[in-house]
């Protein structure tokens, strides 16, 4: 399974960067994106900002392994009301701003559980810090 270390090597490898020169970029040492890139280290959610511009990729496809469904609350609230048969049965039923918070916190949870423990813990810690802000 690939690691966020393993994707960030690779997608540096495909553009042709040392790790010097990448270190450079990112504002840190090449020794700490040498920890990176074999999965001894996590970067902290300032340095994966920085390298997902660098490498022209998104933070959701580092951390996750995958693109942002891109899907919107209201897109969700749609396919939750067509998965529940309640559109057709229910026409006019609009979800409470409480209901619509806990969708979107759904949105973002059942994205967490496909996580590695490593990945996870990235999250848990960016939140963490996010949340002392």
């Amino acid at each position: 399974m690939e690691n966020i270390g393993d994707r960030i090597k690779r997608l540096r490898q495909q553009k042709n960067i040392s790790q010097r020169q990448f270190a450079k970029l990112v504002g840190s040492s090449p020794g700490l994106i040498s920890f990176i890139e074999r999965n001894m280290n996590k970067p902290n959610y300032m340095v994966i900002g920085r390298i997902a511009k660098i490498l022209g990729t998104s933070c959701d496809y580092l951390i996750f392994g995958t693109e942002s469904s891109g899907e919107s609350t209201e897109d969700l609230i749609k396919r939750l009301k067509r998965e529940l048969g309640t559109e057709s049965s229910e026409k006019g039923y609009t979800f409470s701003i409480k209901e619509k918070e806990l969708l979107e916190k759904y949105n973002i949870l059942s994205r967490l559980s496909r996580l590695s423990r490593i990945n996870l813990e990235i999250v848990l810690d960016v939140l963490k810090r996010v949340e002392s802000l």
